[in-house]
């Protein structure tokens, strides 16, 4: 979501999926799990509505003072 400065993302596995929605630099808001066998509620009617929030403003500005943090691929700086 950074790497592209995106507001709106998700997170899917076989068992289920979460939605993210960046509200402030440090805070992000995440959906309760749908799971894979859900049927009140199915992935389908969930990505309908988050495409159509995500269609009135996907994009997030990051503060300033924010800190650019440079990846390491989870290995220490030497």
């Amino acid at each position: 979501m950074r790497e592209f400065a995106l507001r709106y993302g998700f997170l899917s596995t076989y068992r289920g999926t979460v939605f993210v929605k960046r509200t402030y630099d440090f805070a992000f808001c995440v959906s309760p799990p749908i799971r894979d066998r859900d049927t009140n509620l199915s992935v389908r009617q969930c990505f309908t509505g988050f495409c159509i929030l995500a269609e009135e403003g996907y994009d997030y500005i990051e503060g300033e003072y924010f800190p650019m943090v440079e990846r390491n691929d989870g290995h220490d700086a030497k």
